[in-house]
């Protein structure tokens, strides 16, 4: 399983990261890394993630089965919208 995410945000790197993170614990996936790259894990999911500008590239490795890429895809977006 492969899924790459592209996000472009507005706000400053390292505060849009800070509401991610606080946004997938919700979810209890945790966000490790800092501004340039680093990787998420939990509830079935786990992966990787770049910056290079103001686009953050998310790279999901694994995702439960039973879950459409389509679905997993949605949720990462909603954890970047608006910001």
């Amino acid at each position: 399983m492969a899924l790459t995410v592209k996000v472009t945000v507005k706000g400053a790197i390292a505060d849009v990261l800070e509401q991610v993170k606080k946004e997938a614990a919700k979810n209890d996936v945790k966000f490790t890394g800092d501004t340039s790259g680093g990787g998420f894990s939990g509830e079935g999911i786990a992966g990787t993630y770049s910056v290079k500008g103001q686009e953050i590239t998310i790279n999901v490795t694994k995702s439960p089965a039973w879950v459409p890429d389509f679905v997993v895809k949605q949720k990462i977006v909603d954890w970047f919208k608006g910001k």
